[in-house]
């Protein structure tokens, strides 16, 4: 009989596969209610916990002590401690951390043929480690069924710094220095404007994505608007920035090019529509042009309308909206949808920018337009426009993640 041990079931290298191979069955052994923290000592600064304790149950039930383990991987909110050892797992602290099989010190496992103990204090310089047979074993040799682990006292402090490199070679030359000096910090990330853009390839294949698979770092809170429902589930994210990348790649191939062109066009666009919107409120078209030639020699203008993300693009349709806002009370016909399809476009392009930017409106047209001909157009594009963003804003999906 094949024993398939279980704890959080996000392994994603096949170790929880219920393959038969030649067993008269299989038994999915789930360890989830062993949930426990065993001890804590706080002169070795080793804690014994339970092999089915989540990351976060494991952390809050320390922090009781003062103490933390510190293990953060992708799949920190689900993951089990027992899991963690048995695929020899890595976070985003593993940097100044370490791995976590370098924090293990001790291990009890439950074998076909008796139980094992191995490790038995913070250091030990005698005989073979034992503990490497079991370490990223994935239960091949037995269940872990109770995990002695390095704590350490909760910082005081935290402190949180970004450095700008010229190029990308250059942080990996600066990383590579920290790491050979052994002066690593306990979180180091380096990552380029166009990192957004490798996402956006799996939209030609995959679509949309509708979920998370916890490959990317989340703040993960309930508040109002947020794009995580209560059990952690991606049930919204803004798309517009991977559609137009995946679009500019669709035409012109990927290349770190193709995937800027949508955002440098975004800026462009910003630049042009602040120059209309200058020579509606300025009857000399000469202010107007200074405020445009301003904001295109503006360092942040340059520097944003590069990156393969929201900023252009939000900026460009936030002047969009007010463009066609103050052309509802005309009898253009293109203002309406004009004004309800960027105003669409801006909620998926940055929904924290879409709020802020229909407050302002309705303030304005309250104060400024209260018996102007502009509200038999405004009332019936905000309608339009909650009834097309509404039903995104409260779904909440179940469906499986997709590749992402």
């Amino acid at each position: 009989m094949a024993v398939v041990p279980f704890g959080g079931g996000t392994s994603v290298t096949g170790g929880l596969v219920a393959a038969r191979d030649g067993y008269a069955g299989v038994v999915s052994l789930d360890l989830i209610r062993m949930d426990q923290l065993l001890g804590v000592d706080p002169i070795s600064m080793t804690a014994r916990l339970q092999p089915g304790m989540r990351g976060p149950q494991a952390e809050a039930a320390l922090a009781e002590h003062g103490l933390r383990l510190g293990h953060y991987p992708q799949s920190f909110e689900f993951a089990s401690i027992g899991g963690f050892a048995a695929t020899r797992s890595s976070g985003q602290n593993s940097a100044g951390f370490g791995r976590f099989d370098q924090m293990v010190v001790g291990l009890r496992v439950a074998t076909p043929i008796g139980e094992l103990v191995v490790g038995s204090s913070p250091a030990n310089a005698a005989g073979p480690d034992l503990r490497q047979l079991v370490l990223g074993s994935e239960g091949t040799f037995g269940v872990i069924t109770e995990i002695t682990v390095r704590v350490r006292t909760i910082a005081a402090e935290t402190a949180y710094e970004a450095w700008r490199f010229e190029s990308f070679i250059d942080g990996q030359a600066a990383m590579r220095h920290l790491a050979q000096n052994q002066i690593l910090p306990t979180i180091i990330r380096l990552s380029d404007e166009a990192e957004t853009a490798l996402s956006a390839r799996h939209m030609l294949a995959y679509g949309l994505p509708l979920s998370t698979d916890g490959r990317t770092w989340i703040q993960q809170e309930e508040v109002p608007f947020h794009e995580f429902s209560s059990d952690y589930v991606w049930i919204y994210h803004p798309w517009m920035q991977y559609a137009a990348t995946a679009l500019s790649f669709a035409v012109l191939g990927e290349s770190t090019s193709s995937a800027r062109l949508p955002f440098a066009l975004a800026g462009v666009a910003c630049i042009l529509l602040l120059y209309r919107l200058a020579r509606r409120s300025q009857p000399d078209p000469g202010v107007a042009r200074l405020a445009a030639i301003l904001l295109a020699l503006f360092v942040p203008t340059i520097l944003l309308a590069r990156q393969c993300r929201y900023y252009a693009i939000s900026a460009a349709l936030t002047l969009l909206v007010l463009d066609s806002y103050l052309s509802l009370g005309s009898a253009r016909q293109w203002s309406v949808p004009c004004f309800v399809l960027s105003s669409v476009l801006l909620f998926h392009t940055e929904y924290a920018a879409f709020f802020p930017v229909m407050a302002a409106v309705a303030a304005h047209a309250l104060l400024f337009q209260r018996h102007s001909g502009l509200w038999k157009n405004l009332l019936p594009a905000l309608a339009l426009i909650v009834l097309l963003i509404l039903p995104l804003s409260l779904i909440h999906i179940s469906e499986p993640t997709r590749p992402y």
